[in-house]
């Protein structure tokens, strides 16, 4: 098909979304081509608080939905396709995307939180000569502060721990050792006071001991305080990192895969201490594709697929979409469930 436009825009999240609005609305013919759902990376924001105009906080994919609507009513429209080329016909750029042929006197590419290349033939050649880049700013922000140039120290400072999929344990140290390591960034490490060993020092330390036996107990490791941790099961092992990532005392707490590699009684008391962990006010972030133990879990669930989002809502949600249902099961088990 055929499409002439005055204005082509590649890419609608908040940045081509606030193109097209503007562009349709000074009553240029808009077109906006997206090769997935409108909104793009905000999408995946459950509370978008930072962006102009917004006063209250509202989900990403509320904020995408108004923008895409005030666009169409300004007169834009969207195609959902996948661009291949960018070509120069005369004084025209011509756009080649899903079969369809779309002719524009300017081209916007706005494909991201940062501006990316297609990689398609003629882009190169005609950047900055009627095809131009936009991108949303938004970045990761966390207790009112930027923390993607920060150090992972400074960030656990901040209150945001984490677990790894591949055991991180320094298994040469007892398991309580383990533990009081998580609380480092909250000690005292003035070194005349530990070279003359201080009371106050030897006060600290003490409750640290009780405080990370008080974690061993709570992650149901009490018999192991003094266990050497390369003696310990895989299991226990799970259990002990998330007992270390405590001690830092977060507010938000990722667990990477930590039921990856357990028997189903190791993964019923993983799912156990994960409740209890949220239960004392810990928010938690779970990766893992154990999909029985997410779907009991999870009060929201953000599904992706080859690094792109497919779905998000209720575990009652996803077990409906049919997106979600054909990326795991196949397009034959949608069409049955539908």
């Amino acid at each position: 098909m055929e499409y002439s436009c005055e204005l082509l825009i590649i890419g609608a999240g908040p940045a081509g979304l606030a193109a097209a609005q503007y562009g349709a609305r000074a009553n240029l013919k808009t077109i906006v081509i997206e090769e997935m759902a409108a909104g793009g990376q905000s999408l995946l924001i459950d509370q978008l608080e930072n962006y102009p105009g917004i006063l209250e906080p509202v989900s990403g994919y509320d904020l995408a939905e108004s923008m895409r609507v005030q666009a169409e009513r300004f007169g834009a429209e969207f195609v959902s396709a996948s661009v291949e080329s960018v070509e120069k016909e005369g004084s025209r750029f011509v756009v080649k995307a899903g079969g369809d042929r779309f002719a524009a006197e300017a081209v916007i590419v706005a494909t991201g939180a940062k501006h990316r290349h297609l990689g398609v033939p003629g882009e190169d050649t005609f950047a900055g000569r009627g095809v131009s880049y936009c991108a949303t700013c938004d970045g990761p922000f966390f207790k009112g502060k930027r923390i993607d140039r920060l150090p992972a120290s400074e960030v656990a400072r901040l209150g945001l721990a984490r677990t790894f999929q591949n055991l991180q344990v320094c298994l040469n140290m007892t398991a309580l050792e383990n533990v009081m390591v998580g609380a480092h960034l909250r000690l005292d490490r003035n070194v005349l006071k530990a070279a003359f060993r201080w009371p106050s020092l030897r006060r600290a330390d003490q409750a640290l001991h009780q405080e990370a036996a008080e974690l061993m107990r709570f992650v149901g490791l009490e018999h192991a305080l003094e266990a050497r941790a390369d003696a310990m099961s895989y299991g226990a092992l799970k259990r002990l990192e998330i007992a270390r990532a405590l001690a830092m005392k977060p507010r938000l707490l990722f667990l990477d895969e930590p039921a990856a590699g357990l028997n189903p009684r190791e993964t019923l008391e993983i799912d156990e201490l994960i409740r209890k962990v949220a239960a004392s006010g810990v928010t938690v972030v779970l990766v893992e594709h154990d999909m029985k133990m997410v779907m009991s879990l999870s009060d929201r669930i953000l599904v992706l697929d080859y690094g792109k989002k497919l779905a998000e809502g209720t575990a009652a949600e996803i077990r409906q979409d049919p997106a979600v249902i054909a990326a795991y099961l196949g397009a034959g088990a949608a069409g049955e469930t539908s």
